[in-house]
């Protein structure tokens, strides 16, 4: 095709383009067009085609909802957007930045025991959550000011400090930063932490090693305008193109609350849910989910979210929670299948193994054909059959899903 894949995919991936494209609240599908249409290659030069299909549960998109909390205020509204979620039957999920000591005149000591006991009862509802840092800078991008160093709870308050006049962190600590803020949250809060996303979206080259060192799965610091790609991908060690793939997930957010023009305030919050269900509405036509970020830091912007879900046609599209949609990713990247065509009988049967197949519930594969199809069936590896639920999205495509639920 003329064009190489790390130059069209993993170069925006990398964050290593030009960024001549806008990233807040804009739909850029620069990298997802390649990849889209080797796809469309395929299908259209295969009377049968099948491919993994990229929305959980047979949905035809989801809107994943999540949640930064990094102010006093955030904690102490947070239970708006917790309490309406609940009603929803949803479980969304929250960031929460771990701010236990004052810096000099940065950000006050808002990581306490009554914001502590917000989160637990929050967490009650069933909401989750991960981390989002511990001091939330704005130059956390700047590498040199933020090495590998391993540091106690004690010494990092004592070290740590921005200064707003110069804009420059002294003290800083990736490795607190993403391991010892989760060590934190852990441990007040019982419970795992899964997923991190820094501060202000900033990354920096020691991130892909801390991520890995603090066993998490899932990191959420790019939008997806910025990287050009609506699906998660791996992280690479030292974001560089020669670094091993980790097990990390990078999750890109889709749209936000915050615009970089026509910031959204109390007077015109209202305007920004169409902005954001069109971008929403982009993605589905791709069979592509969307990943939204709103502060709960008032609560007109759980209006706002609720706006937003009002748009969506619940019988097609669904929510869904950060982490299980982390899961279906993991799982789909892992899932392995064949499939053959039998013309005389004009059957497709698709074949995975057993493990696969009980550990990817939420997962479908779409058929494409030109050819009759009168049945679809799923077998693993000893010839076991497995009830499917299939649908026809549209005509002459087949979507198999593994749970018949």
């Amino acid at each position: 095709m003329g064009i190489k894949w790390r130059d069209v995919i993993q170069r925006p991936q990398l964050n290593k383009d030009d960024n001549s494209h806008g990233s807040s609240n804009v739909f850029v599908p620069g990298a997802d067009i390649y990849s889209l249409f080797v796809r469309a290659i395929y299908v259209a030069s295969h009377k049968v085609a099948a491919w993994k299909y990229t929305v959980p549960d047979g949905y035809d998109a989801v809107l994943v909802p999540t949640h930064d909390c990094d102010s006093s205020t955030a904690y102490e509204e947070m239970h708006h957007m917790g309490d309406y979620e609940h009603s929803l039957g949803l479980n969304g999920h929250y960031f929460l930045t771990v701010h236990y000591y004052r810096d000099r005149g940065y950000l006050s000591a808002f990581y306490n025991e009554d914001n502590i006991a917000l989160t637990k009862k929050l967490m009650s509802q069933g909401h989750t959550v991960g981390s989002h840092s511990i001091g939330h800078f704005p130059d956390f991008s700047n590498t040199d000011r933020f090495p590998l160093t391993v540091t106690t709870e004690e010494e990092y308050a004592g070290t740590a400090d921005h200064d707003e006049t110069t804009g420059i962190t002294t003290g800083g600590s990736t490795w607190a930063e993403i391991v010892l803020s989760k060590q934190i949250l852990e441990r007040d809060l019982e419970a795992p932490v899964r997923a991190f996303r820094s501060g202000h979206l900033c990354v920096n080259r020691h991130m892909p090693e801390a991520l890995t060192m603090g066993d998490y799965e899932f990191s959420s610091c790019y939008t997806a305008g910025d990287v050009m790609c609506s699906s998660p991908y791996f992280t690479r060690k030292l974001n560089d193109w020669t670094g091993d793939l980790t097990n990390v997930l990078q999750m890109p957010l889709h749209f936000s609350d915050v615009f970089s023009k026509d910031k959204m305030t109390e007077d015109n919050w209202h305007e920004k849910p169409a902005i954001w269900h069109e971008i929403f509405e982009k993605n589905r036509g791709n069979y592509m989910s969307s990943i939204i970020l709103i502060h709960p830091n008032r609560e007109w912007k759980m209006e706002a979210q609720k706006m937003l879900v009002g748009m969506m046609d619940l019988s097609k599209s669904g929510l869904y929670n950060f982490q299980d949609y982390g899961d279906f990713w993991t799982g789909r990247f892992g899932f392995d299948f064949d499939y053959v065509y039998l013309p005389e009988s004009e059957k497709i049967m698709l074949r995975a193994s057993a493990a696969d197949i009980v550990c990817n519930p939420a997962l479908g594969i779409m058929v494409e054909s030109s050819a009759p199809v009168s049945e679809v069936t799923l077998v693993d590896e000893t010839g076991k059959v497995y009830p499917v639920r299939v649908t026809t999205p549209a005509p002459g495509k087949y979507l198999v899903l593994l749970s018949c639920r």
